[in-house]
């Protein structure tokens, strides 16, 4: 116990100084308006809602425009394009990425012996973490084009009857 002491006090400090980091933020932002326009988000948005309205500004400054056009083209192909914002998308990967962080570091620290395959396992859930939504948004478009793929047939004979 005693050897894992200064990592406790360490993570206790990290702690401390996020949360001082995220009140501060709170205090600088001021609320926005209303956005009527936007459909209901996923479940992950509104789960870290909070969290991206934060440093959704931020980003904003920071995001080059070729990137935010491949983004709007992938969210609106997935018929999230009045759902999530481009900037909205780049800050739930980097929460993705600081969970499989958090989760590596848990694991590690709560299991045995490391041997080079469990360090292995243990260290894939960082990447993890930040691909998983651009792996879920692929999914989506998969099976929005599925979707489109099954119904073409019967919007094809409407258009024929009219």
């Amino acid at each position: 116990m005693s050897s894992q002491l200064p990592f406790l006090i360490a993570i206790a400090i990290l702690v401390s100084l996020i949360v001082f980091a995220i009140g501060t933020l709170f205090l600088r932002r001021s609320k926005k308006g209303k956005e009527v326009w936007r459909e209901k988000p996923p479940s992950l948005y509104r789960l870290l809602k909070p969290i991206i309205n934060l440093f959704v500004d931020d980003v904003t400054i920071s995001i080059k425009e070729s990137k935010k056009a491949e983004l709007i083209k992938k969210l609106n192909a997935a018929g999230l394009g009045y759902s999530l914002l481009p900037e909205e998308f780049i800050l739930i990967r980097r929460i993705g990425l600081g969970i499989g962080v958090l989760m590596f570091l848990y694991f590690y620290l709560m299991t045995g012996p490391h041997t080079p395959d469990k360090m292995m396992m243990l260290l894939m859930m960082i990447p993890l973490g930040y691909y998983y939504p651009e792996i879920w948004l692929k999914d989506i478009v998969k099976k929005r084009r599925a979707i489109v793929d099954k119904q073409f047939p019967f919007f094809l004979d409407l258009l024929v009857l009219t």
